[in-house]
């Protein structure tokens, strides 16, 4: 590869890290400025569309910066393919977010049936210690389990899900990031329940479980994080419960 191309494939790279950090700073931003005007979402058909923008919008701020690495991953794969556009890493991107955004609209799903069924505190955490305990217990108990290590290991890499041959065209590469993005669901989903524990629109929650998805994904099997996370909200949710 010649100098002039070795340019131009990092410039590519250092737009693609520049506009994913814009995207999650401008998503933070968005939920800041919603957590001081929207302290409650009341049940009724008109607020579920801005539910579901809500959790759209979280999703986009917690998960994206996690996806950086599998992002980059994609963009030296175009760089190293002759003829590959560099939109590969957004097309990508546009999956991954893609599925992320159908979970939203079952996690909007489910705070407008909890708060239907009164079961929430302000429209913004549930309301019973025992609910929430079981939440954490069962946050923690999926921590541990087998399918928490096969989807973390797809999530922390899109390259598992090549082994039929790098994506060709628009459609395969969505799909890919739509696969991995399914995965990183399957790993995640019991963790972002937990916001119906601490508050949706706990900024501060948002912040730690960003961090620590972040942390999962980076820190592989060094120290054990992923067993001692699901112990510790294990305990919680059983002291909650009884206390």
């Amino acid at each position: 590869m010649s100098a002039l191309g070795y340019s131009k494939g990092h410039a590519h790279e250092l737009v693609l890290v520049a506009s994913i950090t814009a995207a999650a700073a401008f998503a933070w931003w968005y939920m800041i400025r919603m957590a001081g005007m929207m302290p409650a979402m009341p049940a009724d058909a008109a607020p579920f569309a801005a539910m579901v923008t809500m959790w759209a919008v979280m999703m986009v701020a917690m998960m994206l910066p996690g996806a950086m690495p599998s992002l980059l991953s994609m963009a030296a794969l175009a760089r190293r393919r002759p003829g590959a556009a560099p939109v590969l890493p957004y097309l990508f991107a546009t999956g991954y977010l893609l599925a992320w955004t159908g979970y939203a609209a079952a996690a909007a799903g489910a705070q407008y049936a909890l708060d239907a069924m009164s079961l929430f505190a302000a429209g913004s955490r549930v309301e019973s210690s025992v609910l929430a305990g079981g939440l954490l217990v069962a946050a923690g108990a999926f921590q541990l389990t087998p399918l928490k290590d096969v989807c973390l290991r797809y999530c922390r890499s899109p390259f598992g899900l090549l082994a039929a041959g790098p994506p060709e065209g628009i459609r395969a590469t969505v799909g890919l990031g739509l696969r991995q993005g399914l995965y990183c669901i399957g790993c995640c989903w019991a963790l972002m329940l937990l916001m119906f524990v601490f508050g949706v629109m706990n900024l501060a929650w948002m912040a730690l479980l960003t961090l620590l998805i972040l942390v999962e994904k980076l820190a592989g099997g060094r120290w054990h994080l992923v067993r001692w996370v699901g112990v510790a909200l294990m305990i919680g949710g059983v002291w909650l419960m009884l206390a």
